[in-house]
């Protein structure tokens, strides 16, 4: 493996976000920075998970990186760690992707993102027309509209169902738990904690692009 190449069995994804902290995203006023060849969102985060994280046991470890485009160019304003210990990670991190390496591979993760079909249609500066409605399909729904669910055993079976189809297709499964429930990344991930400890994810692959033996 080349040494900047990032290792295929690690996990990582983009996602964009505003200003404000988990304030949600509407791509129809969402706004793209040229950055060397390539439009990312003025503000926009990424993960890496690796395997070696999960032996923690932790419902959702990863190291979380957040950027900020202007003027041509990409910073690293924050790195935080869910449910680890950052200083201990971030130099497992670094010594196999050094952090110079991180902009190139955000940037390929934030423009998978902006390059699906649902995403193209709405951020104006892709889909080429900036009068269109504005449908905000992609607003979190607020807490009085959003669907409850309870953990019962059939919920858990679910969600295995999903995460495991997710992993097969090389998909970030706690996210597709997310997108499919419409709940918060987070309240996903607690399920898939769950169903971990009861044993229903066992033999499904945790790296994304692999599959199980």
């Amino acid at each position: 493996m080349a040494e900047t190449e990032f290792p295929k069995e690690w996990q990582s994804y983009a996602w964009p976000k505003q200003t404000e902290m988990d304030a949600p995203v509407d791509l129809t006023t969402l706004k793209l920075v040229q950055v060397d060849f390539s439009l990312v969102p003025e503000y926009f985060s990424w993960a890496i998970h690796v395997p070696e994280m999960y032996e923690t046991g932790d419902e959702q470890v990863g190291i979380i990186v957040s950027f900020e485009a202007k003027e041509g160019s990409l910073r690293i304003m924050m790195i935080l760690a869910a449910n680890l210990d950052l200083d201990d990670w971030l130099g497992f991190i670094t010594e196999r992707f050094p952090m110079e390496h991180w902009k190139s591979a955000a940037k390929l993760d934030m423009a998978r993102w902006l390059a699906q079909d649902e995403v193209r249609r709405l951020v104006p500066q892709l889909a080429g027309n900036a009068d269109r409605p504005k449908v905000g399909l992609t607003k979190a729904p607020t807490a009085a509209r959003r669907k409850r669910y309870r953990i019962t055993p059939d919920h858990l079976k679910e969600v295995t169902r999903i995460y495991s189809e997710a992993a097969e297709r090389g998909e970030p499964p706690t996210r597709a738990v997310a997108d499919t429930f419409d709940v918060a990344h987070s309240t996903a991930a607690k399920w898939v904690g769950a169903a971990r400890r009861e044993g229903l994810l066992e033999g499904v692959a945790q790296k994304w692009g692999t599959k199980t033996e």
